[in-house]
Parts: C-alpha cells; structure tokens; sequence
C-alpha cells in the first residue's frame, strides 16, 4: 500500500520581503520604530526568550535535568521549564537557577 504524503501547514506568517531589503526595515514595519511600545515589548520577548535559552544550553551541557535543578535551588521542575521558556522572567529566579549552573550574572555599564 502507498502511504499519502499529508500537507501540513505552516503556522508561521509569510513575510514578503520584495520591499524589504533588511531585518531592521521589517521590524519598523511590523512592529513600528525604538521606543515604540510594540517593538519594545518585542525586544523584551526576545531578550527574555534568549537569556532562558542560555541557562537551558547550560543546563544540558551539564548533564543535568529540569528535575535536578529544581532540586538544588527548592523549587518544582515546571518552575525551571517556566523561566527556560521566558514565562517567568523574574530575575531572582533567573538568577537562583544560574547560580546552580554555576554561573553568575555580571552587570556592565556600557555608557
């Protein structure tokens, strides 16, 4: 019997970059200019979404599970999975799992 490839659709918006000649044009476009309440909430999911990736690579480099880590800092396993994800962004929280990585948060002024 053939099995039927199935289509299965993109849930990811098509982008039509014929006027579009950088990445910078299309976030003004999609979500306006620096300092706009949309774009700012943007760079805010992305920054969020970024800093959760770096404690997940962490964390797998290590070896060591979500349960695990919950275990070294007292907290539940769907805790670490919510600030990996960037659902919680709380920075104590970012700050508690990192330091069970090992790991350090360093602030530097870039004026």
């Amino acid at each position: 019997m053939v099995q039927k490839k199935e289509k299965v659709k993109s849930k990811r918006r098509k982008i039509n970059t014929t006027k579009i000649t950088t990445g910078e044009q299309w976030l003004k476009k999609t979500y306006g200019k620096k300092g706009s309440t949309k774009r700012d909430e943007l760079e805010e999911e992305v920054w969020t979404l970024f800093y959760g990736e770096l404690l997940k690579e962490k964390r797998k480099k290590l070896k060591l599970t979500q349960k695990e880590v919950a275990e070294k800092i007292g907290k539940t396993r769907a805790f670490v999975s919510q600030v990996e994800t960037g659902r919680d962004v709380r920075l104590s929280n970012f700050v508690a799992i990192a330091h069970a990585l090992g790991m350090n948060l360093l602030l530097k002024d870039v004026s």
